[in-house]
């Protein structure tokens, strides 16, 4: 067995042996608020107003509940949209020295949560993005795109790790009976995931919101939104990465409003 979360699971441990369920509830709280505290500074930093970056944090906070509950996940959500921000950051202003933070964050996840493959595939996307944008090669990039997916190994189980990806990913044997592992459906569960898609929509197809984004922030949305519909685990991630990035689209429609 691959106790890939071990990590996460020994920080929780740890409260509760420090002050009982009280300190693994504070510390879950404290690991939500920091990961949203995260997406709205991407948000501000990309230039977003307050409005918006309110307005869509809100939706994406009660979008999908149940990503906030205790769990080794939990421990993720800050690293999730700290390499987010990075990125982002990245995919407006290029790749620089900062950026190459991604890769400690990608070494301390792989430890905590089976999500770190999101991030690594999101730090391959953007360095394939800026190399084909740059039409040559440059050290950063390259970096970048080499080294993410190894950062997935840095495990106590090394290369047995890959074993544990296969056995979860592809054909994971707790999909027919659990449901966050089953396709987001519309129904009472997923519906405010599905208004946060069509917000998504709606923005984007209106060319002077669409055009406030990069290519990537593009790329992130569509690939964390086909992750959310797969499943209803992925949801959060679609959510936190709605909250990271279309605060900025929406300025497009709110500031023609105003005028």
């Amino acid at each position: 067995w691959t106790d890939q979360q071990w990590l996460a699971q020994v920080v929780f441990y740890g409260a509760h042996g420090l002050a009982g369920m009280r300190a693994v509830v504070l510390l879950d709280v404290l690991l939500v608020l920091l990961a949203l505290a995260f997406a709205t500074a991407t948000a501000r930093t990309s230039g977003a107003s307050s409005r918006s970056t309110f307005l869509i944090g809100l939706l994406a906070v009660i979008a999908g509940p149940w990503g906030w509950t205790i769990r080794a996940q939990s421990a993720a959500l800050p690293l999730y949209a700290g390499v987010l921000w990075l990125l982002v950051d990245a995919s407006r202003r290029g790749v620089r020295r900062r950026t190459l933070l991604v890769l400690p964050l990608l070494v301390l996840w792989a430890n905590l949560h089976g999500s770190v493959v999101l991030g690594a595939g999101l730090t391959v996307l953007l360095a394939l993005v800026e190399l084909v944008r740059a039409r040559r090669l440059s050290s950063a990039p390259v970096a970048l795109a080499v080294l993410a997916p190894l950062c997935v190994l840095a495990t106590p189980y090394g290369w047995d790790v890959v074993a544990y990806y296969n056995l979860m990913l592809v054909d994971a044997p707790f999909a027919p009976i659990l449901r966050e592992w089953q396709w987001s459906s519309p129904s009472g569960t997923t519906a405010l995931f599905w208004v946060l898609a069509l917000v998504a929509v709606a923005l984007l197809a209106f060319r002077p919101c669409r055009s406030r984004l990069t290519f990537y922030e593009l790329a992130v949305l569509a690939v964390t939104f086909i992750g959310g519909v797969q499943a209803v685990r992925g949801v959060i991630w679609f959510a936190l990465a709605c909250a990271a990035i279309l605060p900025v689209a929406l300025d497009g429609l709110l500031t023609k409003a105003d005028v």
